[in-house]
């Protein structure tokens, strides 16, 4: 890896933290300045790697969530853009996982399929969106979310030196969790420090686990 892949990466550890403690504590016309720059700092991070695995699905789904990013600046109007861009990169990335060589078998891939199912729908009856565009909206994207999820753990069972991936797609799964219950359910104390913590991190986790992680390819069937 590049050395200025590293430093970018790196970097975005203070952006990270700089964007979380503006969502919470500084007034949103800061936090809109800061939001976007820990996406922008992994995106060139990824982009001046020297080629690594799913470099290419990596940066759709960093610019998707950057888009997701930008669309949640606007809690009304953007929230089903935001989570129409966020599906698409949490495809992007599942796509992106699926073609670097683990070939699961057809039981392994119906069980996760089952489980991000009933996932899926019971995280829609707790949440109870309060309308069914919101509700058929939410449910595709925890069922996307939960297959990403599930398919991040198999891979890490696969290549424990993957343990990053077990890590990220949990703590990005956490901060949906959060962001759901807070606006369809109750306020949720210090939700952007929540929300925004494990966002980052999942983010750079998943990153690190492109660009730290290669000659871990490529995986073992199952």
């Amino acid at each position: 890896m590049l050395l200025g892949s590293s430093l970018l990466w790196w970097l975005t550890l203070p952006l990270a933290v700089l964007a979380t403690l503006a969502g919470h504590f500084a007034p949103r016309r800061y936090y809109a300045a800061l939001k976007p720059l820990p996406l922008l700092a992994l995106m060139l991070a990824v982009a001046l790697a020297d080629s690594p695995p799913g470099q290419m699905g990596l940066l759709i789904a960093l610019a998707f969530s950057l888009l997701g990013d930008i669309a949640l600046l606007f809690p009304r109007r953007g929230f089903l853009p935001g989570l129409l861009a966020f599906l698409i990169a949490h495809v992007a990335l599942w796509l992106t996982l699926l073609a670097q060589g683990a070939l699961f078998s057809l039981a392994l891939q119906t069980v996760l399929l089952v489980l991000a199912l009933l996932m899926a729908l019971g995280m829609s009856l707790l949440l109870r969106p309060p309308s069914l565009l919101l509700r058929l909206s939410v449910f595709v994207y925890v069922l996307m979310l939960a297959l990403l999820v599930l398919t991040a753990l198999a891979f890490a069972s696969l290549q424990p030196s993957w343990w990053l991936l077990a890590v990220a797609a949990p703590l990005f799964a956490f901060s949906d969790g959060v962001l759901g219950w807070n606006r369809f359910r109750q306020p949720v104390p210090a939700a952007p420090l929540w929300i925004l913590s494990s966002y980052y991190a999942a983010q750079l986790l998943y990153v690190a686990a492109f660009l730290f992680m290669a000659e871990s390819w490529p995986l073992p069937s199952q």
